[in-house]
């Protein structure tokens, strides 16, 4: 009767041991994948404003002391 709780118990054992190494794969691979899509999307968006021109800014008239006493 004890060596059937044993062996059982060490097949429980067995079995978690496998999810465990199933779930540090699957974790590992996961996180490979996610930092290639970074570089995909980082690479995409480089070449997305690769060819952008410079904008033209204007100058905004300043604001009133007193206006600008009021805001703060």
């Amino acid at each position: 009767m004890i060596r059937f709780f044993l062996v059982v118990i060490v097949g429980i054992l067995v079995l978690m041991v496998i999810k465990f190494v199933r779930l540090i794969m699957k974790f590992s691979a996961s996180s490979r994948s996610s930092i290639d899509d970074m570089n995909k999307d980082k690479e995409k968006i480089r070449n997305h404003f690769k060819n952008v021109e410079e904008a033209e800014f204007r100058d905004l008239p300043p604001d009133d002391d007193e206006n600008s006493s009021d805001k703060n």
